[in-house]
């Protein structure tokens, strides 16, 4: 039914509404994915034994790039290797990007919204100026017993609001499907429960044709702006909304 084409997954063949109304298109064991719960619950320990400050007073972004920092560089001896190596070196948030990249993002962002992204290069350097902040007094907390560097926390925090599910705060395999706004379950013959996603447009079933990338809504609800500081671009299902 698909193939995975870097991040994404795209059709074979197509695939018509009916189906697409009865069987959803990814399933993945919840036992497999990362989310921000799993992160706290996995670092306590360590935490603790080293009497560090715990996790559950911090911004609910900070855990999970910490989480994925920490894992990140274990390598192979990461459980979740095998996906944490797939993604970029670079996320593609906006206050990630080297400068000539942002220039150029910006150039193209305001060519399609005109005169309301122009304070939008004051937002990014806002929003790096946080982030650095907070990468900088994470590594200072947590560097030693973790491994990680402000660097290495920073892009688990690019990472995270590229690609996480902001309803539940979870990681999948595949980060394309975690570009919807709502992420469902559902469950095997013994239980398991399953992250699963269908194709759905505006809350309706969506046949798709051979050749369609799958589970990409980049989160409709989403400001533009914010979509831009996290995804590094505006999506077209957001450039008829008002700016915030």
């Amino acid at each position: 039914m698909g193939i995975q084409v870097n991040w994404g997954v795209v059709t074979t063949e197509d695939i018509d509404e009916e189906l697409v109304s009865r069987e959803p298109l990814l399933l993945v064991p919840e036992e497999l994915s990362i989310s921000t719960i799993l992160a706290k619950e996995k670092l306590a320990p360590i935490l603790k034994a080293a009497n560090l400050p715990s996790l559950e007073e911090l911004d609910a972004v900070l855990p999970l790039a910490l989480f994925l920092a920490y894992e990140r560089n274990k390598g192979q001896g990461s459980f979740w290797q095998p996906y944490l190596g797939l993604l970029p070196e670079q996320p593609g948030c906006a206050w990630l990007m080297h400068p000539e990249e942002l220039t150029q993002a910006l150039q193209q962002v305001k060519q399609l919204v005109g005169a309301e992204a122009q304070d939008w290069e004051s937002k990014v350097q806002d929003a790096k100026d946080a982030v650095n902040f907070q990468a900088s007094a994470m590594a200072t907390a947590y560097s030693k017993e973790l491994n990680v560097s402000a660097d290495d926390i920073l892009w688990g925090m690019g990472q995270q609001q590229a690609l996480v599910a902001p309803s539940c705060g979870m990681l999948s395999f595949i980060p394309d499907e975690l570009h919807r706004a709502v992420i469902r379950y559902t469950g095997t013959e013994d239980s398991r429960p399953f992250v699963f996603v269908s194709s759905v447009w505006d809350n309706e079933p969506r046949p798709l044709a051979t050749g369609d990338e799958l589970f990409i809504s980049y989160m409709a609800a989403t400001p533009p702006l914010t979509a831009f500081l996290n995804l590094g671009f505006v999506p077209e299902e957001l450039l008829s909304q008002r700016f915030d």
